[in-house]
């Protein structure tokens, strides 16, 4: 017989109590002689253990006793993951957050390998003008104000048992009340992370988030939270990035980090509150509703270039709501930015390369090699 070789791994499964008994009568299996039927467990199924082989799953499933489960997996819904359950979700590509960040719409992700066009001074001393810096995977952080920073966990992150997957299965019931949750809600809030406690001010997960779930009508008769599920909005907003740095080659390009880079300052304001600093009146006439519904928004580039995105604003005044006017005009804003950029580095790449000949041979006032007419 071969030796055995002590492994270690980390697996995400569903889990349902049941006997052993329960479990072979499941299977549609006699138990096997000398096993007690009586005996607790759980019928697994893993999330990606393989080919399923019951046709009821689609996962593969098994029978764990009890003792041997409740040794080796801790319920992720319930109270949490710990830190190193947390670090297993983010290597599959999931966004984790911690259940007791004060800090509303925070997230933590891995950034995959890559390379990007060198950009600072010092870069361009080591690296050579025009060249690809190789990155290492790292993690990041999305803040509240919508800024993504690189992070490093502290002691307590590392030590806390309250972290949570926000791509795993979707939370349907709020956890504190039990009340079922609306589908608008379970889509920009998947694991219920903004579900506040009883007594604790109401807000809802899409307006904390930041994103707009298009409005749904009332659910027909026997409609559930489930059959109206809608598919899950990812609010981070490089999302689009990370799947072009895993498709597309290395060449140059404009990101998203060098358009943010390029924004020195910005300013909001209203269409009413710039009618009002022209009108010597100082009123608002009955003719000026809704003006208070339009956004704009101003960026100061680095260079001094002024950039400026509108929002209209909801077509029902019901729906009006100043952040998102914000968020909504920023964004027209920064849309504006990326052809700027792009026609830059554009200009930069259809510069002819200067070689050594060709400085040779202006130092020494005879034409370049390549260009001997010149």
């Amino acid at each position: 017989m071969t030796p055995s070789t002590l492994y270690e791994g980390t697996k995400r499964l569903h889990a349902t109590p049941m006997t052993r008994g329960e479990y072979n009568a499941y299977r549609g299996w006699e138990n096997p002689a000398g096993e007690n039927p009586s005996d607790a467990g759980y019928l697994v199924e893993y999330q990606d253990g393989g080919k399923a082989n019951d046709s009821r799953h689609a996962g593969y499933i098994s029978w764990s006793p009890v003792d041997v489960f409740e040794r080796t997996y801790k319920p992720v819904l319930a109270g949490g993951m710990t830190f190193g359950q947390a670090l297993e979700a983010i290597k599959t590509g999931q966004r984790i957050v911690r259940s007791g960040w004060n800090g509303k719409c925070m997230f933590v992700y891995l950034v995959p390998p890559a390379s990007y066009p060198v950009q600072t001074g010092a870069a361009k001393a080591h690296f050579g003008e025009g060249a690809m810096v190789p990155y290492n995977a790292y993690m990041a952080i999305k803040n509240v104000d919508g800024t993504v920073s690189t992070w490093v966990p502290s002691v307590n992150d590392c030590l806390a048992d309250d972290w949570v997957a926000m791509d795993a299965q979707a939370v349907l019931g709020n956890p504190h009340t039990g009340e079922p949750r609306d589908p608008r809600d379970v889509a920009s809030d998947p694991q219920a992370v903004l579900c506040v406690k009883p007594g604790e001010p109401l807000k809802s997960a899409a307006m904390a988030s930041g994103i707009v779930i298009p409005p749904i009508g009332a659910p027909s008769a026997g409609a559930t939270a489930a059959s109206l599920l809608l598919p899950v909005v990812d609010p981070d907003p490089d999302s689009l990035e990370r799947e072009i740095q895993a498709k597309a080659d290395n060449g140059p390009r404009v990101t998203p980090f060098e358009v943010e880079a390029h924004i020195r300052s910005e300013f909001y304001f209203t269409a009413e509150q710039g009618v009002l600093g022209e009108s010597e009146l100082g009123t608002r006439p009955a003719s000026w509703t809704n003006l208070d519904q339009v956004t704009i928004c101003v960026l100061i580039l680095t260079n001094g270039t002024k950039i400026v995105g509108v929002n209209e604003g909801p077509v029902s005044r019901e729906n009006f709501k100043a952040d998102l006017g914000r968020q909504y005009a920023r964004q027209k804003a920064v849309d504006q930015i990326w052809p700027l950029l792009g026609i830059r580095l554009r200009d930069e790449l259809s510069r002819p390369v200067l070689t050594d000949a060709d400085a040779a041979a202006d130092l020494a006032g005879t034409p370049r090699p390549n260009r001997p007419t010149a």
